[in-house]
């Protein structure tokens, strides 16, 4: 084997091994991306959840605070007290991100 030939067996050797680094970090760089999209996903669905809790936690707040209103200014229960009929503050109140809407129901009927 000549010089020339060992040359060209070892620039093309050469050559492989590169293309084979080429395609391990191809590899590696898409099980990457797909972990950061799991990660993402993740995340978003998690403050969601959180955003959830405290829209509902929102709610039940607002409900609280207009029965402990009418029970300071009025002793009877009615259909034509704010609980009964309170659409401005029921009715898709928005927060920061979603909205809540409260349905407060007499348990006399």
């Amino acid at each position: 084997m000549s010089l020339a030939d060992k040359n060209r067996l070892r620039v093309g050797l050469v050559l492989v091994g590169v293309m084979w680094v080429i395609v391990l970090l191809a590899v590696e760089m898409t099980t990457v991306a797909h972990t950061r999209r799991l990660d993402t996903r993740i995340s978003l669905a998690s403050a969601e959840q959180i955003r959830c809790k405290w829209g509902s936690r929102a709610g039940v707040e607002t409900a609280i605070a207009v029965l402990k209103d009418d029970i300071a200014t009025n002793s009877s229960d009615s259909f034509d007290d704010i609980w009964a009929n309170n659409p401005a503050d029921f009715n898709d109140v928005p927060l920061d991100g979603c909205s809540f809407t409260v349905e407060v129901t007499d348990e006399a009927g």
